[in-house]
Parts: structure tokens; C-alpha cells; sequence
């Protein structure tokens, strides 16, 4: 009884740590699509960046070509000159936002090379932690072999001991 209260000790533990190494696994995972939908997202909000970029630019140039054509009277110059202007500290301010926008993404790519460099380290550990399980789980099937094989002789020798007893 104690050698199997001892093998299903055992068996409990490898349980656990088979259960530990599959919830760890399932939470890498979450992390790392996590970190993709991150990138996705800021791909996207750069490709708008980049649009508005684009739009203003157009609108700029349709503005100085308005500017030429209006060219007969002072007073209609003036009022595009300044439309010209307001959308050029818009260009401005896009450009400068977008240059922040680069600096952050920058930045978390570089958090996110960090962390795919600590998760890649952890699934190392982690698969070493559960070679060494495996071995573990195996030595532990041999021991409870070898277990059951002596509680098995056991068994026998008690029996023939039983059939001896009976027959004296």
C-alpha cells in the first residue's frame, strides 16, 4: 500500500506538471498574437499616415494651381495664398505627427523584439523543463513496473503460502 500511495503520488505530480506546461504554452501563444495584432495595427495607422500624407500633397498642388490661374486680382490671390498656407502647417503637423508615430512604432517594435527574445528564451526553458518531465514520467513508468512486478511475486508467494498453509 505505501509503495502504491507512493507511484500515485507521483502520478498526481506528473499530472500538475503536465497541466502547468500546457496552460504556460496556451498563454505563450495569446502573447504572441497579441503582439501581431500590434503590428497590424500600426502597419494600418502608418498606411493612413501615409494617405492623408498623399491627400494633403494633392490638395497643395491644386491650390498653387488655383493660385496661377487667379492671378487677375490681388484680393482672390490673398485668399488663396492663405488656404495654400493653412494647408501646409496641416502638411506640416501630418508630417510631424507621423514622425512620432515612427518613433513609437519603433519603440514597440523594439519592446516587442524584447519580448519575443524573453518568450523565446521561456519555450526554451520550457522544453527543457519537460524533457526532463518526459524522463521524469518515463523513470517513473519503469519504477511502477518494477512495482507492480514485485507486488506481482508478492501476490504469488503470498498465494502459494496460502496453498501451503492449507495443505499443512
Amino acid at each position: 500500500n505505501d509503495m502504491r500511495d507512493k507511484m500515485n503520488e507521483l502520478r498526481v505530480h506528473l499530472n500538475n506538471a503536465e497541466r502547468e506546461l500546457k496552460i504556460y504554452q496556451s498563454d505563450e501563444q495569446a502573447k504572441r498574437e497579441e503582439s501581431r495584432k500590434r503590428e497590424l495595427k500600426y502597419d494600418q495607422h502608418e498606411k493612413a499616415a501615409y494617405q492623408r500624407e498623399q491627400t494633403l500633397k494633392k490638395q497643395i498642388a491644386d491650390l498653387e494651381q488655383k493660385l496661377e490661374e487667379a492671378q487677375n486680382t490681388d484680393q482672390q490671390a490673398d485668399a488663396l495664398e492663405k488656404e495654400r498656407l493653412r494647408y501646409e502647417k496641416k502638411l506640416n503637423e501630418q508630417k510631424e505627427n507621423y514622425k512620432k508615430d515612427i518613433a513609437k512604432r519603433e519603440k514597440t517594435m523594439e519592446i516587442l523584439e524584447s519580448s519575443y527574445k524573453v518568450m523565446d528564451q521561456q519555450t526554451k526553458e520550457a522544453k527543457n523543463e519537460v524533457g526532463v518531465l518526459e524522463f521524469a514520467k518515463e523513470t517513473l513508468k519503469q519504477k511502477l513496473l518494477e512495482e507492480e512486478q514485485k507486488c506481482a511475486e508478492l501476490e504469488k508467494q503470498m498465494s502459494e503460502l496460502a496453498v501451503s498453509y492449507t495443505h499443512l
